[in-house]
């Protein structure tokens, strides 16, 4: 009977995958609504804390970790971009592609299916076992 207990107090609840989907396309969205609006007030301490609360909660029950675990290692356990730098960067996508402020360029990120593949871009010239191996980087546009 001991060992059925323990097993159920091991397998309960969701797993972590299902928490990250859950926190993503849930939690994350509820939290950034708005954010372009009123990230400036993110800069009161107090504002910040609300938020890496929320967050924190989650990252707990994704890592299982203990209560006692920092916010910042549970970010890292976790591989979860902490809220702030999540919101600032949502906040300068949005000023950047539909806002009045002129900023630098946006670069969207591109699909995996799109990226350069290693191989494109560099070239073995000599290889020796004495030496050690030179390699020559190719530019994309001569090539292509």
């Amino acid at each position: 009977m001991v060992t059925h207990s323990v097993s159920a107090k091991i397998n309960w609840g969701l797993r972590h995958d299902v928490l990250r989907i859950i926190y993503n396309g849930a939690i994350l969205p509820i939290l950034s609504y708005g954010a372009p609006a009123w990230i400036e007030s993110l800069m009161k301490k107090h504002n910040a804390i609300k938020l890496k609360r929320a967050q924190r909660m989650m990252n707990v029950k994704i890592a299982r970790a203990y209560l006692t675990t920092s916010y910042e290692a549970l970010c890292v356990l976790t591989g979860l971009t902490p809220i702030i730098i999540e919101l600032e960067s949502q906040a300068r996508i949005y000023h950047d592609t539909r806002g009045n402020e002129k900023h630098e360029q946006y670069d969207a990120p591109k699909h995996y299916s799109q990226w350069n593949h290693p191989a494109d871009a560099l070239e073995l010239i000599k290889k020796n076992r004495d030496e050690n191996t030179r390699l020559r980087y190719i530019r994309m546009a001569a090539k292509a």
